[in-house]
């Protein structure tokens, strides 16, 4: 079993965090633990739903050996309360004073249909930080609307933008597609951090605490690249294209298959000094003799037509066609093009630049002797006094729960009897 430590040097190092929160906020408290946040997560007796999200340990469900439950609740500790339950809601009150910051995740009017909402919390810690979040907000006629991670990309705009190109005559021959799982739900955990920030330093001048209210779906519809500011300031819409961003018209290709198997991003850019370069590019290696004598690819203004770079795009297929992805990926770098490998998530764990930044740490599971150390990523950012933590695993259901509630001073005894009855 885990077993937490003293708050780990960071930023957030002394500020406690209690979370009632599953897939849709887990991601926030995970932030705050890895900064150095003491994060206490609040599950039901039963265990959060996340626990039964795949993939597991040796591929056998188990909601202890969820590999997505132990990534985005690393450094928590963990309790169990049932907040329906009448003794539960006083034991969540007891823990209220001694918070910092909630993350709620639950439904809307959940917790105030139990007086346990923002004004009523803050009576008890007028400090007391509330971060809601929840997929349409707290007010709006779509606040009791049940959604999903990736309903939410698709009423935010994201999916619209994403998938393949249209046919020659303009039309759509696919549906879009999705972006990653879990984006919607990352874009959320990163605006409430945002807003927690903010609270906190508004609280160092005023010394009280605020209640933020963060809808999902707000998130998504702030990133959609250009569409929004093109159809608000010229209602013109864009048009969805294969591996390049949305635009008023097709662009040319951008993503070409190697001699491996694998693919190559390589967006050309219509510019006449970089094109320039990269016909001279395939003129040394014997690609582009017909080009070298031809006097119109010395021509910058030749070169900014359409039409020059489509014959440039074509034979850039070809050249990469012939080689593997490596090849092209480093010999087109060492020539200053903005040319890169499509990779598979997994191929990053083997990169030799991540590996020499420490984007990953590896951990122990005590309580998986069999397992070897697992790898998880960390910071994107260097920084020594402010170093992104991997502590100790995700918690086990009600891991914590003797240390936290003994510190608010049940015995063991009635901590037995709680239990019994089903309230922890």
């Amino acid at each position: 079993m885990s077993t937490p430590t003293d708050p780990p040097a960071g930023v957030y190092a002394g500020l406690r965090v209690l979370e009632i929160a599953d897939e849709k906020a887990s991601f926030c408290g995970k932030i705050l633990a890895a900064n150095g946040a003491e994060v206490i997560k609040i599950e039901p007796p039963s265990g959060d739903p996340s626990r039964h999200i795949g993939p597991f340990v040796r591929d056998q469900p188990d909601p202890e050996r969820s590999l997505h439950f132990w990534h985005y609740n690393v450094n928590k500790q963990g309790i169990t309360l049932d907040l329906t339950h009448a003794d539960g809601q006083a034991l969540f009150r007891s823990l209220i004073p001694t918070a910092d910051v909630l993350i709620d995740a639950t439904p809307i009017d959940f917790l105030a249909s139990h007086q346990l909402d923002y004004p009523h919390l803050q009576s008890l810690r007028p400090e007391l930080i509330m971060v809601s979040i929840t997929p349409f907000g707290q007010t709006g006629p779509h606040r009791h609307l049940k959604t999903s991670d990736l309903l939410h990309l698709a009423l935010g705009g994201q999916m619209s933008i994403c998938g393949y190109d249209p046919d020659a005559n303009g039309k759509y021959d696919t549906p879009p597609i999705a972006p990653q799982m879990w984006h919607a739900y990352h874009t959320a955990s990163h605006f409430a951090m945002m807003g927690i920030q903010a609270a906190l330093f508004e609280r160092l001048d005023s010394g009280l605490g605020q209640f933020i209210d963060l809808a999902i779906h707000d998130c998504c519809a702030l990133l959609t690249e250009m569409s929004v500011p093109y159809y608000l300031h010229t209602q013109q819409i864009l048009v969805r294209q294969t591996n390049r961003h949305a635009y008023l018209y097709p662009m040319l290709p951008a993503s070409f298959p190697t001699r491996d198997g694998k693919h190559i991003w390589a967006g050309i850019a219509p510019r006449p000094a970089e094109l320039g370069n990269i016909v001279r590019f395939l003129g040394n290696i014997g690609m582009a003799d017909d080009w070298l004598a031809d006097e119109r690819f010395c021509d910058p203004e030749f070169l900014a037509t359409y039409e020059a770079r489509e014959l440039i795009v074509d034979r850039v297929a070809t050249y990469i066609a012939r080689h593997t992805a490596d090849e092209v990926y480093h010999e087109a770098q060492r020539h200053q093009f903005a040319w890169g490998a499509v990779r598979r998530p997994e191929d990053n764990l083997s990169d030799p630049h991540l590996q020499e930044r420490g984007s990953f740490q590896w951990l122990s599971h005590p309580g998986e002797p069999e397992l070897p150390a697992l790898p998880y990523a960390v910071t994107p950012w260097i920084a020594p006094e402010n170093a992104w933590q991997v502590e100790h695993p995700a918690p086990h259901l009600g891991e914590h729960n003797a240390t936290v509630y003994g510190a608010l001073g049940l015995s063991a005894e009635e901590l037995s009897e709680l239990q019994e009855r089903g309230v922890v």
